[in-house]
Parts: structure tokens; sequence; C-alpha cells
């Protein structure tokens, strides 16, 4: 016997019956709509054995519910069993915790327990599996003889059970209820009532946390003795069902520890109570999925999917039909509401991915009205070509026999295709309908034109000819089918319909391609006129720019297209058409022309950059200097203000090309570095704007770059020359009689080459300066300097360069030396007597006088100085030299002792 079919409870009793008078041996296996399934063995009509799967041991339960065994006893059994991996039931008997007739009599109480709860299942499904026991049946071979049960009996207490079930529902609604004790209740146990005990151990295990289902399997007696009780302490309000929202906190709870058995039960109650929380139908469906109750999590999933598009919440809804169809892959109609919503976010990639798979399915199901859009719509939304899409379009339509329907389908899509600026499709499209209709004229012409559009000339040519030739054979023209008939068939069209715009451009292209550009110039020119009259100014811009393409240099076709796209609101491309017209301009040497189309670009867009620099550039090569320096100091600020400062430096650097290093743009560039973390740059041009400044009096901006300097980096070398720079120039304005003391040693950068400029001063002050062209010149030529007073610090100062053997310049051989010293002798004398033109009378003397000794003696000391001349001087010449130092050496020392022996 094998048998499927959905049971009710008389039904079910039948099949028992006759498996019994039957004297059937194998198992039944029974199945409710929740999935429980339990197995029963029959062996010559009488019930051995229940295997029921997902329960931890069938001979434990029966022992622990039938009170023979405690928990830890129960606990014990499992421990020995976990190092022997015997049965249970076999350990307990040999343990003598149990004797056979003890085991027999618990497997008995469970067997009937377990079948009385097939009674009250709703939906039942039976198969019955020939001669086959259960999983279990091994783990009691150990019994002299086996449990027995009378199918009669068992279905006489089942129909008690049932009768008591329908009386308990009415108290108790779920299996799935948690229930608490009432903080108002009070129980009187009568301790002569036997059933006391059963009521105190239930009301022990009702505790807020566990549901009815729990407390059934955990007493100490049979589950409807149990229920029974529960259904008392309910009716008498002595236990209260917790509400939906604590079942979901439990529910939460228990699927922390795993328990997804005792969380899914929560959850569905909690549904059941009216809980309405949004992601609610997610976790039951999780629940479900992760129990292997895939049906049910099918139908949870699609719920949630619902309420997710419900509160717009389309990621998720997305989401939630990819886990559907990962269940059930053949789920086609929630496949095709995911590619939906995969649209609706313009998420099109992927939808075109999801609709190939879903054409795979159709095929297999023969839906070929399905697929037959499904291409459609890959084709549509394909971001590149889709040539296979096309393809099987156009087989489909061959192979539904509706050519028609075909064209107006393909048709219809290459507008849209063209419209978008998608040509490769729409020429896939063209293609398609003339592979099904090859005399189409309109899709010809189309096809031809998006060619032409995109550049492919020789295709476009191919197709104008297919064009011809089907024109010849209508008789709509004659005698060719060459080039020369393709152009001469465009022209009777225009000849007909002067304004036929489509024609003429056919025609212009045609004569661009054949290399008559004056007949595709009269054309264009003509297309121009049609549509600046129509005032349809998208047609005229793509007129001047086909007018542009042939004549590059015709400024005045640019001026048109700038004001057609004044027309179109388009002042971006308007100001650029203006830009390449001053460009144009600049290139023929109409400056002032030029001038006029950069400012009306920038009338446009004030803050364009490419013009404001176009115009410096223009007024540079004019030059008009003074006019490009305000201009890229103009251009300098707004490239500041968009926070490009390396691009302001830059041009910083081209107003250097004009003015050379002119202060207040060195302070400009320093301080540009420093906002875009140029810590180098900005140092080196701190340093050259202190210099500058102090070379201009002016003190205080020379201690705001050194304060800069500092900032930038309290250790770079130049800082104590300037600090004593500063130092200096504020003692000579102040009159200060402190004696200016030798600088420490600078590190000087110096200047980038530039080109040698020619000063003028304007009125504001500024220095500009016209650029001109280097030139070498000998130093013969050069101008002498005026020699600039000197003081007997700085005489000092040369003095010690001396003692080294070097000097700036170098002397070219000994000679010059020995002057040198003579002239530093003179002059001490002159500052001896007080008539040296310096300043030098405010200085502190007797520390001059210790530098000057100083010097002296290592002028004594040092050896004579290599003369920088090729040629070696002779032994009679160095000796001179010397003879000539010493004199020179004895004569300052003189001079320093009477110095110093002068009363003040």
């Amino acid at each position: 016997m094998d048998t499927r079919s959905n049971l009710n409870i008389m039904d079910f009793s039948n099949i028992i019956q006759a498996l019994a008078t039957t004297q059937r041996t194998g198992t039944l296996k029974v199945c409710n709509e929740e999935d429980e399934k339990k197995y029963l063995y029959f062996k010559d009509g009488f019930i051995e054995l229940v295997y029921v799967p997902g329960q931890e041991d069938f001979a434990a339960t029966a022992f622990l519910k039938s009170g023979f065994l405690d928990e830890k006893q129960i606990h014990s059994l499992y421990l020995l069993q976990s190092k022997t991996h015997g049965s249970i039931a076999q350990l307990a008997w040999e343990t003598k915790l149990l004797t056979e007739a003890e085991i027999l009599d618990a497997l008995s109480f469970q067997i009937q327990e377990e079948v009385s709860e097939i009674f009250i299942w709703k939906d039942v499904h039976c198969e019955f599996i020939e001669n086959t026991p259960p999983a279990n049946y091994q783990d009691y071979n150990f019994l002299s003889q086996p449990v027995r049960l009378n199918a009669s009996s068992l279905l006489m207490e089942a129909a008690r059970v049932n009768d008591e079930w329908n009386r308990i529902k009415q108290a108790i609604p779920s299996m799935k209820d948690v229930y608490q004790v009432s903080p108002d209740s009070f129980h009187f146990f009568d301790e002569n009532n036997p059933r006391t005990k059963f009521v105190r151990e239930i009301l022990s295990l009702v505790d807020g946390v566990r549901d009815v289902l729990e407390i059934t399997q955990r007493a100490k007696m049979s589950k409807f003795d149990a229920l029974d009780i529960l259904k008392d302490l309910v009716q008498e309000e002595e236990i209260l069902p917790l509400k939906h929202t604590e079942l979901l906190e439990l529910a939460k709870k228990a699927q922390q520890k795993g328990n997804l058995q005792k969380a899914l039960r929560l959850y569905e109650r909690a549904e059941e109570l009216g809980a309405d929380n949004y992601d609610l139908p997610d976790k039951i469906a999780k629940s479900y999925e992760a129990l292997g109750k895939v049906r049910k999590a099918i139908e949870k999933y699609l719920d949630f999917a619902a309420k997710c598009c419900t509160k717009n919440d389309l990621d998720e809804a997305i989401l939630t039909y990819y886990k559907v169809i990962r269940l059930d892959p053949n789920d086609l109609s929630t496949h095709e509401k995911l590619i939906s919503l995969l649209l609706e976010e313009n998420r099109k990639e992927e939808a075109v991915r999801q609709y190939k798979n879903l054409i795979a399915k159709y095929k297999k199901f023969d839906l070929e009205d399905k697929l037959l859009e499904a291409w459609k719509s890959v084709c549509l939304h394909s971001p590149t070509p889709c040539k296979e899409g096309f393809e099987e379009l156009g087989q489909l339509y061959r192979k539904k026999e509706d050519t028609v329907q075909a064209i107006i389908d393909f048709d219809e899509m290459a507008t849209n295709f063209l419209l978008s600026e998608r040509f490769e499709d729409a020429i896939l499209c063209y293609q398609q309908i003339l592979q099904l209709d090859e005399e189409c004229i309109e899709a010809r012409l189309q096809l031809a034109s998006t060619y032409s559009q995109i550049g492919r000339a020789d295709e476009a040519v191919e197709e104008y000819k297919k064009m011809a030739e089907m024109l010849s054979r209508s008789g709509v023209i004659q005698n060719s089918t060459n080039w020369q008939f393709l152009v001469t068939t465009y022209e009777k069209i225009v000849d007909l319909e002067p304004d036929n715009y489509t024609a003429r451009k056919w025609l212009a292209n045609a004569y661009l391609e054949s290399n008559q550009p004056k007949k595709a110039l009269q054309h264009l020119e003509d297309i121009r006129l049609i549509f600046q009259r129509k005032k349809q100014y998208d047609q005229v811009v793509e007129a001047l720019q086909s007018l542009l393409q042939v004549l590059p240099e015709n400024i005045q076709y640019y001026e048109e297209l700038a004001q057609a796209y004044l027309e179109l609101q388009e002042k971006e491309k308007a100001a650029q058409t203006y830009h390449q017209a001053g460009k144009l301009s600049a290139e023929q040497e109409k400056f002032d022309e030029a001038h006029q189309y950069y400012q009306r670009a920038l009338e446009i867009q004030p803050f364009d950059l490419s013009a404001h620099q176009a115009i410096a550039s223009l007024l540079k090569r004019q030059n008009r200097m003074e006019e490009a320096v305000e201009k890229y100091r103009d251009i300098r600020r707004l490239l500041e203000g968009a926070g490009m400062y390396l691009e302001a430096i830059n041009v910083c650097e081209e107003i250097f090309r004009i003015v050379y290093e002119e202060t207040y743009t060195l302070k400009d560039i320093a301080r540009l570095y420093e906002k875009c973390q140029g810590r180098r740059g900005a140092l080196e041009h701190y340093v050259k704007y202190a210099r500058k400044s102090l070379q201009d009096n002016n003190i205080s901006e020379a201690k705001f770059a050194l304060q800069k300097i500092k900032a930038l980096d309290p250790n770079d070398g130049n800082i104590d020359a300037i600090e004593f720079d500063i130092q200096h120039r504020e003692n000579l304005l102040a009159g200060s009689p402190v004696a200016r003391q030798a600088p420490p040693t600078e590190t000087r950068v110096s200047p980038p080459s530039q080109p040698t400029t020619q000063a003028k001063r304007t009125s504001g002050g500024t220095r500009i300066l016209r650029p001109t062209i280097s030139k070498k010149v000998s130093p013969s030529h050069k101008k002498k300097e005026e020699p600039k007073p000197q003081t007997l610090s700085s005489q000092l100062e040369r003095l010690k360069t001396l003692k080294k053997g070097k000097s700036s310049p170098q002397p070219q051989n000994a000679q010059v030396k020995q002057i040198s010293v003579k002239n530093f002798a003179q002059h001490l004398k002159a500052l001896k007597k007080g008539t040296s033109p310096s300043s030098s009378a405010k200085i502190q003397k007797d520390k001059s006088l210790l530098s000057a000794a100083s010097a002296l003696k290592g002028i004594k000391s040092s050896p004579p100085s290599t003369p920088s001349s090729p040629s070696t001087p002779s032994k009679e010449n160095v000796d001179s030299v010397e003879v000539q130092k010493d004199k020179s050496l004895l004569s300052a020392a003189d001079i320093l002792r009477g110095m110093k022996n002068k009363p003040k």
C-alpha cells in the first residue's frame, strides 16, 4: 500500500483501522500543513513504535512524561550515551534505573500521546511504506518482547481526546501562547485531591517564558491532562496570556539564543494577535527558511516585499524578491516583479541581466508572447546595443508571420533610440525592418541618414545607392544607379519641395562626400535660411555647424551660431562659440574684433577663466602691458576665489614675465603657496618679499614676511640676515648710534632666468617693465657702477674676506690684492680724521678697531691668493706682492693704534 492523500480525522481513523484489520507491516508517514511529521510503525496490524523527527529521544521523552525518571536521571543517561553510544532505553535497563516492564509501560504511554495528537491536526497527509521500520527501531532490539498496542483501543482514546480538545481550544486558542501567573491570583491547594500535585507542577512551569507547547512537553503527565489543567487555570483567571508586544520581545531573545522553533512560534502568534511591525513578515520568513520550510518562507517573503513596495522601500523589496527567486527559480511572477522594480530604480543593466534569466524560463515553458515582450525590453533598456536581442525579435516576428506589426514595433523602437542618441541601436532596428521588407523606403532613408550622422560615410553611401535603385524601379527616377544618380534624385526632391530639410541635408552630405564643397555650401546656406525664417534655432545650429565644417575660418558663422545658441537659451555653448570667434579673430590679427568676442563671452559667463586669460594674452600681444597686468590680477583673484591656487600661482608668474618680481605679486605667490600647502614655495617667496620690501624701505611688510618665514620654518637660514637688515634699517631711520654689526651669512635664492626688461613708471607708482630680447654683453661694454659709500663695518667685512684669500669679485692677480689693502689703509686714515662720506661716525669705534685688528692679523698670516689668470706669476712678482702686503699691514696697524689712542 502506497498512499498520498489529504484526509480528515475520520479518514485517518479509517486508515488506522484498515491497517490493523489487514495486519499490515510497515511504516505510516503522517504530516500536516505545518510540515510536522510522525512515523507510526505497524507490525501485523499492531502499533509497536512511533518516531518523531527532531525529538531528542523518544524513550527519554517517554520516561520523563510518564514520571518513571526525573530530569537529573535523564541527564545522566545522556552523559552515559555520549561515552557508550547506546540507546537511552537500553542504558536505562542496563543501569537498572528501569525494569523492562516499566520501559514497556512508558513507551506505550508515549505512543498513545503521539497518536492522539495526530487527531487534532487540521490537515493530514499519509503515505504507507511497506515492510520498512522507522529510523529508531534498532534502539529497542534488547527488549524480550516489543510494545504491541491494539489499534481499536488507540482510536477510542483518540476520540475521547478529540472531544476534550474542542473544549480546551475555547480557553487556550493556541499552543503558541505564553502565560504568566496573575498578580491577583490566589490558588487554594486541596492536599487530599490527587490532582493537586499536577496543578502545582503546571503552575511551576507557567513563568511568562514557556509557551503552552513547552509546558505540555515538560509536564510529567499526558499532554491533554496538562492542557486540561491549563484550561481550568485560564478560566479561573489565575494565569493570563502575554500581549503581542511581549511575545515579540520573547521571540527576539529566543532567536538570539538560537531557538528558532520557539522564536517562529512566538512571531507567528504575535502576528495572529495583531502585531503589525514593519519587518515582522521578514523575520517569520527567515525563520521558516532556516528551518527548511521553503513554501511558507516564500509566502512570508512575498508579504514582506508587498509591504516594502507600499512603504516605497524599493531596495528592500528588490532584495526580498531575489530571496524568493533563489528559493523558487520557476516563480515567473516574482521574477517579473523584480525586473519591474529594477527598471523603476533605473538599475537598467541589472534589469537586462534578469530579463535574460527570465527569457530562459520563458523558453523552457514555451511562452512566445512573453518572450517577444522580454526581448523588446532587453533591446530598449540595454546600456549597449544588444544585437542578440534584435535578432531574436526578428526570428520571433518571422515565426509569427506578422510583418506589418513587426515593422511598426521596430520603427517605434528606432525612433526612441534616435531621440536618446542611441544610434547603433537605431541602426539594428532599421536593419531588422529591411530584413522583413527590403523595399521599405523610409527605413532605408533613416538607416542611411543614421550612418551619415555617426560618420560611417561608406555605409551611408551604400544605403543611399540602394534607395536610388528602389526609386528607379518604382519609376520615380530613371536610368542610373551610380553616385551622380543618387545626387540627381535628391536634387529633384528639392525642386519639388524647396523647404524639404531632409532632402537638402542628404544633398549637402552627398556633395561633401563627393568633394564638391561649393554645392554643399549652397544647400547648407539654404537650410540655415529656411530654419531661421521658421525660427527653428535648433536646426539653425545644426546647419551652421555643418557650414563651419566646410569653412572653419568664417568668423561670421561663429557669430550667428552663438546668437542661435542664445535663442535656445544654451548660454554655455553660446559663450564657447564667442570664445572660438575671438580665437579665430586673434589668429587673423583682428585684435579689436577678438576683444569684442571675448567680452561677449564674458557677458554671458562672467567667470569664464579661459576668456579672461585670452583677453590678457591679447593685451600682451598688443603690447598693452599695464592693462594686461591688471587683467592677470583679475584672473588671479578669480582663481584664488575658486580655490585653484596652483593655477593662480602660474598667473602670478605670468605677471613676472611683464613686471619682474613686482613686490605685492611676490606676496601673493607666497600666500597662494601657503594656501595649497606648498611650504617650500611659500618660504622662498616670503624671503624674496622680505628683501624686496626692505629695498623699498617698507619695514612693516618686511616684518610681516619675517613672521611668515618663522612660522613656516623656524630654522630657515635667511631669518638672521633678514632680522639684521630690519634692525639696521630701523636704527638708521631712528638715528641710533649703535654700530652696524656684520650680518650673518644669508642663503640667497637666485631669481629665475627672465627676459631683460625696459622700465616704465605708471601713474600709480607701479613699475611696468617691457620685455625685450636678452643679449650677452661683453665686460668691456658694461656700464661702470658708481662706488657706494663704505662704512667701517663693511670695510672690516672685506678685511675678513681678504684674510681668507678671497674677494668679491675675485682679483685677477696678486697685484689687485695688494692695491685693495692699500686702499683700505687709506680709508682707515679717512675714518680716523672723521672725513668718511658714509654714516660710520655713528658706529662704536672700539668694536670696529678690534675687528680690524683681527682682520689685519688674518691678512698678515694668510698665504698669497692664487691668481685667477691662466698664467702662473713668476717668483719675483710674488715676492714683490708680499713686500707690498707687509708695508700695507704696517701702515694699517699704525693708523689703528692712532685711532685707539685718540681721545673721544
